[in-house]
């Protein structure tokens, strides 16, 4: 969802971002997202269906200017899994945007009902705005 959500929002402010998103266990690979999420994202406007699981490699650490994890657990994994890779400033949790310094983790709807991915979408979506208002200072309209 946060990929998506992501995609959204760059392309709605014109910006020239390039948004993927990572798995840090690999037996989703090549898998579309849980049709939950691509329910509740397409009530919100955006396709996500087309999305492919992919495993975090380390090349991700040169290629992209900064890495978002959405759990504290993924957050310590990433960091466990890719020591050479690692760059304390480039990994962070995306809901430490929106919420600094009460180091958030996203929770996982899956094992829910459906009507759990819409808190989840939101609180995704507020640290997506947080991460475009910090580094485009793009205020939100009152």
């Amino acid at each position: 969802m946060a990929e998506g959500i992501m995609k959204q929002l760059v392309q709605q402010h014109q910006l020239d971002w390039y948004i993927d998103s990572a798995a840090t266990e690999s037996y989703h690979i090549g898998k579309m997202p849980d049709q939950r999420a691509i329910n509740t994202c397409k009530k919100h406007g955006i396709d996500i269906s087309a999305q492919r699981a992919r495993k975090l490699t380390k090349n991700d650490f040169e290629n992209f200017d900064v890495l978002y994890a959405m759990a504290d657990e993924v957050l310590l994994e990433i960091r466990r899994d890719h020591k050479d890779a690692f760059n304390n400033k480039k990994l962070m949790l995306l809901l430490d945007e929106a919420f600094p310094g009460e180091h958030q983790s996203v929770p996982d709807p899956y094992y829910g009902k459906e009507e759990g991915f819409e808190p989840v979408f939101q609180l995704i979506q507020n640290g997506c705005k947080a991460v475009l208002q910090k580094h485009v200072a793009i205020k939100e309209p009152d």
